[in-house]
């Protein structure tokens, strides 16, 4: 990071927020003891259960609908309350974000665009506590 070394000492005043920093310690010790050993999977439910976090909202490509059931399944096993949203939720036609017709995979048919924002919006919106990301392209917005 050469290049931004005003961004570097800019993020690390983030860790001055104790929250973060309880998250980050949290994660490191996680590392500490499984990275390498454990699936990534498990390191999410060690981290959930040194947070004490018991709602986790897992966010998915609908391409991805048999692995983010797959990831439900085990976290729901080690006592996790999972709330699962996919990508496509709202069912809003790809029409509505400016997009022609002829733009879709099928022309004259209903496409659902992807609504990461919904997505957000209805995580927030149960309450989770930490939310998981499977095979979302793009999984960042203002609303996460």
């Amino acid at each position: 990071m050469l290049v931004y070394p005003e961004i570097v000492k800019e993020s690390l005043k983030e860790y001055e927020n104790e929250l973060v920093r309880r998250i980050h310690r949290s994660s490191t010790l996680v590392e500490k003891e499984g990275y390498g050993v454990w699936p990534r999977v498990r390191e999410v439910v060690e981290l959930c259960k040194k947070l004490d976090i018991k709602k986790v909202g897992l966010a998915f490509c609908v391409g991805l609908s048999e692995e983010a059931s797959k990831v439900d399944k085990i976290f729901e096993s080690w006592g996790l309350e999972v709330y699962s949203i996919a990508c496509k939720c709202g069912s809003v036609d790809k029409t509505w974000i400016g997009l022609k017709d002829e733009d879709k995979l099928i022309p004259g048919s209903h496409e659902s665009m992807c609504n990461p924002v919904l997505q957000a919006m209805v995580l927030n919106h149960v309450g989770t506590e930490l939310n998981v990301v499977v095979g979302l392209a793009w999984a960042t917005t203002p609303y996460s």
